[in-house]
């Protein structure tokens, strides 16, 4: 079942207080995630509906096996990303930020078979438009509707945006040719180069081709372009990087305990 990132979030916070005090009360998960009290009790009541959550008798709240399940998964991907945002070199809140948004969407499941917001599809139209357009291809509505599998209506209102952004010019028939503007050939241009990258890595990890293009195609909307920046410098020298990370607490890797190491020293080249 995707219950969508804001679900998730309460989900995570609920695990967590959970972890930390036996149970969650509406006015700490609200304080956790700076919502309201009345908002947040909304919130908890749809998930306990879906059979997420419980109530005490004393009205505290707990997370069922299945939330428990769901909130671990998440918190494995965050630290994973994190961690290795981390070891690219990205600086550790810009690594946690990217990390927060990308665990959403790096499910166990295809991503093509997630629900795509209506950002999402612009980004992806213009990026459609910019790549053939580049290749001599000219693009209609018809043939975007076809591709994306949008109705007319949608795709209309998709390069209604794209035209207010000024991105594309503004198009009229359903089979008239769509001209993107410098700077729409520019952000499209930019999220192909993200795209490839992206999907260059997942394949380099082993992922195949088919899942690491859908994958691609999701998180190139949510990783930051410091990210990708380092995604590329390490793809470009064969997984061999130089790197230092900073800001990342080892204890949200690692379970106490015991754990063999090797420690180099290093001269100082400081001068």
């Amino acid at each position: 079942m995707e219950l969508g990132v804001s679900k998730e979030d309460y989900l995570k916070v609920i695990y967590q207080l959970t972890k930390q005090y036996g149970s969650a009360r509406v006015n700490r998960i609200a304080e956790e995630l700076n919502y309201t009290p009345a908002s947040t009790s909304v919130a908890v009541n749809k998930l306990e509906a879906l059979g997420f959550v419980q109530r005490n008798h004393d009205r505290s709240i707990v997370p069922t096996p299945m939330a428990m399940e769901l909130a671990e998964k998440l918190f494995k991907k965050y630290h994973f990303l994190v961690g290795f945002f981390c070891w690219l070199g990205v600086p550790g809140n810009k690594a946690m930020k990217d990390a927060d948004k990308m665990e959403h969407i790096l499910s166990d499941k295809s991503f093509e078979r997630m629900p795509m917001s209506g950002a999402e599809r612009c980004e992806d139209i213009m990026e459609t438009i910019g790549e053939w357009y580049t290749a001599g291809k000219s693009t209609t509505i018809e043939e975007l509707s076809q591709y994306f599998g949008n109705t007319l209506a949608e795709v209309r209102k998709y390069l209604a945006e794209l035209a207010a952004r000024d991105q594309i010019f503004p198009v009229k028939g359903k089979r008239d040719p769509i001209c993107p503007t410098s700077k729409g050939l520019e952000i499209g241009a930019k999220a192909m180069e993200k795209h490839k990258i992206m999907s260059e890595f997942f394949q380099l990890i082993g992922v195949n081709e088919d899942q690491a293009e859908a994958e691609a195609c999701r998180m190139e909307h949510v990783v930051s372009d410091d990210s990708v920046m380092r995604l590329n410098t390490f793809l470009c020298n064969d997984g061999k990087y130089e790197r230092v990370i900073t800001g990342y607490n080892l204890y949200a890797r690692y379970r106490m305990g015991t754990y063999p190491g090797i420690m180099g020293m290093y001269p100082d080249k400081t001068v």
